[in-house]
C-alpha cells in the first residue's frame, strides 16, 4: 500500500508543472506564427499549423506539447513565416467554443495551401466557434464527409480571399451555422455540390464559383427552420451538375441575390443557373447568359416540402440573355413569380421530346401565378409555342414589349388554358404559324389598352375559351388582325381593329361598342423603353376610348409610355383616353383665323 502512494506521489509531482502551464493560459490573445511545412505533433520545437491550433484552443498538456508558445482562451492570430504546401496526415483540430477559447484567425498572407492529399477532411468548426480563414488555399480535400474542406458545426465561420480548388468532396459543409464568404474563389471542386447549408446562414459577396463539376451552392431548410442565402457582387460562369441547379440549388430556403452574374452553367435536371423549391427568391440586377437545362434554361422555380409550399419569386432590373432548356428557355415556373424591368433576348425553348418546345422566355404552368410589368421580350424562340412567354396559369402582362419573338403557336404569347391579361403593352415583329402575336387557346385572355401591330402573319387567334379585347389596336397584318376560329369574344369594346373584313376582326363590327373597324391607327415608328407604336397626331385612336376601362384597376389611368391616362388628345376640350397602349401627350392645337374679306 505504501509503494502504491509513492507512485501516486510522484505522479502528481511531475503533473504539476504542466498544470501551472495550463493555468497560463492567455486570455489577452496570442499570434502563433507557424515556420515548418510539416504536419505533427513532436515536440522538435517548431510550430506546425496542428499545434498552433491546439495552442489556440487552450488545449491542455497532455495533448499540446507548446512548440508554438503559450496556449490562450482569448482572440488569436495564426501567421506563417514561409509559403508552400502543408499536406495532412489527418484532420486537424477542430477549432473550439469561442466564448471559452476565444476567436482565431488564420491568415496564410497569399501563400499557403492546405492539402487533404485528396482522402481527408481538412478542419472544422465546432458548436459556438468562431473561425476566419484568410488569404489562403483549402486544397485536395476528399473522403466520405460532410464537408471534406470545412466542416462548420453551429459555429461562425468567415472567409476572405480563401481559395478552394481541386477538391474531390463535398468542400464546405455548414450545418445550423453561419458562413460569410467575401472576396474568394472556388473552381474546379468535384464530386459532390462545393457548398451546402442546412438551416443555416450563407452570406457570399465579391467571389467567383467557376468550372466546378456537382454544383456550387446547396441550400436546404426545413418546415421549421429556413435556411438563409445572401449573394452579392459574384460571379458563376461553367459550372455544371447531372441533378439540378448548376450553380445554385434552394429548398426551402430564403434566398436574395443582388448584381451577380450568371453565365454558361449546365443542370442536366432543372434550373441551368437556379433552382428554388419552396423557397422565397429575391433577384435584383442579375445577369443570366448562355445557360442550359431541361427545364428552365437560366432559372427553375418549383412547389416543395411537406405541406407543400408554393415558391415566391421576385425579379428586377434583371437580363436574361442566351438561356436554352427543353421547356422554359430562361424560366419555367410553377410557383409565383413577379418580373419588373426585365429583358429577355435570344433565349430558346427546343422540342427535344413531347410536349417540349414551350415558352422560349418563360413558360407558366397550372397552378403559377405569373405578373410581368415593364420588361422586353426581345428575339426569343420556342419550337412549339409562346416564342416570349406560354401561360398555363394566371398571368398578368403590364407596360412589356415583345418584339421578334417566333413559335409555332403564338410568336409573342401563348394562353393555354390559362388565365391572362394584357394591358398597355406592345406586340410587334413576332413571327409564327397561328397567332403570331397571341395565340389564345382555353379559358380566358383580356388584352386592354395595348397595341398588336406588324407581327409577321396574323395578330390574334383564338382557338378556344373566351376573350376580351378593350382599348386595344390589332393592326397591320397580312394574314389578319384577329381571327376567331372557336371560343368567344366577350365584352370586348372601343378597340381599332384595322381589317375590315369579317372573318379578319374577330367578329367586331364598326361603330358597334366603340369600335372602329376598317379604320388605319396610323402609328409612328418604335421608340422608347420598352418600345412602343406612338399614335401620330391624326390617328383615329385619339380620344377614342373608354375612360372607364382607362380607370379601372388593371389600368389605373396609365399608359406604356408613361404619360397618364386621359389626355384632350384631339383638342376639343373634353379628356378621353386613347386606344392601344400609347396615350397622346399633347392635345391639337386649333388655330383660329379671323374671317378677312376685300371690299369690291
Amino acid at each position: 500500500m505504501k509503494a502504491f502512494f509513492r507512485f501516486f506521489l510522484a505522479l502528481v509531482l511531475l503533473w504539476l508543472p504542466l498544470l501551472a502551464q495550463s493555468a497560463s493560459a492567455q486570455p489577452t490573445g496570442q499570434t502563433y506564427t507557424v515556420n515548418t511545412l510539416s504536419d505533427n505533433t513532436t515536440d522538435d520545437n517548431f510550430c506546425t499549423l496542428r499545434e498552433a491550433i491546439l495552442a489556440a484552443n487552450n488545449a491542455n498538456p497532455i495533448i499540446y506539447n507548446g512548440n508554438c508558445g503559450a496556449p490562450s482562451n482569448g482572440d488569436d492570430t495564426i501567421i506563417f513565416a514561409l509559403n508552400g504546401t502543408i499536406t495532412l496526415s489527418t484532420r486537424l483540430p477542430s477549432v473550439q467554443d469561442a466564448s471559452t477559447t476565444g476567436k482565431l484567425t488564420i491568415d496564410g498572407d497569399g501563400d499557403i495551401a492546405i492539402s487533404g492529399n485528396n482522402n481527408l477532411q481538412i478542419m472544422s468548426a465546432s458548436i459556438g466557434a468562431n473561425l476566419t480563414l484568410k488569404n489562403l488555399t483549402i486544397t485536395q480535400s476528399g473522403g466520405p464527409y460532410l464537408g471534406s474542406g470545412l466542416f462548420n458545426n453551429r459555429g461562425t465561420v468567415s472567409l476572405i480571399n480563401v481559395t478552394f480548388s481541386d477538391n474531390k468532396g463535398q468542400a464546405i459543409y455548414n450545418w445550423l451555422g453561419t458562413l460569410d464568404i467575401r472576396g474568394s474563389t472556388f473552381h474546379n471542386n468535384e464530386e459532390s455540390v462545393v457548398i451546402r447549408s442546412d438551416m443555416g446562414v450563407v452570406n457570399v459577396k465579391d467571389s467567383r464559383f467557376f468550372n466546378n463539376r456537382k454544383g456550387v451552392i446547396r441550400i436546404d431548410g426545413s418546415a421549421e427552420n429556413v435556411s438563409i442565402l445572401n449573394v452579392k457582387d459574384s460571379i458563376f460562369s461553367n459550372n455544371e451538375t447531372s441533378g439540378s441547379g448548376g450553380a445554385i440549388d434552394l429548398y426551402l430556403a430564403e434566398a436574395t441575390i443582388e448584381d451577380t452574374r450568371f453565365s454558361n452553367n449546365t443542370a442536366a435536371g432543372g434550373g441551368g443557373a437556379i433552382q428554388a423549391v419552396g423557397s422565397k427568391l429575391t433577384l435584383t440586377r442579375a445577369e443570366f447568359s448562355n445557360n442550359k437545362a431541361r427545364n428552365g434554361g437560366a432559372l427553375h422555380i418549383l412547389a416543395g416540402g411537406s405541406p407543400t409550399r408554393m415558391s415566391e419569386v421576385a425579379i428586377r432590373e434583371s437580363t436574361f440573355a442566351g438561356n436554352e432548356a427543353s421547356e422554359g428557355g430562361a424560366i419555367d415556373l410553377y410557383g409565383k413569380l413577379d418580373i419588373a424591368s426585365c429583358q429577355f433576348s435570344g433565349n430558346k425553348a427546343k422540342a427535344t421530346g413531347p410536349n417540349t418546345g414551350k415558352g422560349g422566355g418563360i413558360q407558366s404552368r397550372p397552378g403559377s401565378t405569373l405578373s410581368v410589368d415593364g420588361s422586353y421580350f426581345l428575339n426569343n424562340q420556342a419550337d412549339v409555342r409562346g416564342g416570349a412567354l406560354v401561360n398555363n396559369g394566371t398571368m398578368t402582362v403590364r407596360e412589356s414589349a415583345f418584339l421578334g419573338n417566333q413559335a409555332n403557336y403564338g410568336g409573342g404569347i401563348a394562353n393555354i388554358n390559362g388565365k391572362g391579361t394584357i394591358v398597355n403593352s406592345t406586340l410587334a415583329n413576332n413571327d409564327g404559324t397561328s397567332g403570331d402575336g397571341i395565340y389564345a387557346q382555353g379559358e380566358e385572355l383580356k388584352v386592354i389598352n395595348s397595341t398588336v401591330s406588324g407581327n409577321n402573319g396574323q395578330g390574334i387567334r383564338l382557338e378556344s375559351g373566351t376573350l376580351i379585347l378593350q382599348n386595344t389596336i390589332v393592326a397591320n397584318h397580312a394574314d389578319g388582325d384577329c381571327i376567331k376560329t372557336g371560343g368567344s369574344l366577350s365584352d370586348s369594346r372601343h378597340n381599332l381593329i384595322e381589317s375590315s373584313i369579317y372573318i379578319y376582326t374577330c367578329g367586331l363590327s364598326h361603330g358597334s361598342d366603340g369600335n372602329l373597324v376598317g379604320r388605319d391607327p396610323q402609328l409612328g415608328s418604335l421608340t422608347g423603353s420598352p418600345a412602343y407604336l406612338p399614335l401620330q397626331v391624326d390617328s383615329p385612336a385619339i380620344d377614342a376610348g373608354d375612360n372607364t376601362i382607362c380607370a379601372s384597376s388593371l389600368v389605373n389611368n396609365r399608359s406604356q409610355n408613361g404619360v397618364t391616362r386621359p389626355v384632350d388628345g384631339d383638342g376639343n376640350g373634353v379628356a378621353v383616353c386613347d386606344i392601344g397602349a400609347y396615350e397622346l401627350a399633347q392635345g391639337i392645337t386649333r388655330l383660329f383665323l379671323p374671317l378677312i374679306t376685300r371690299s369690291p
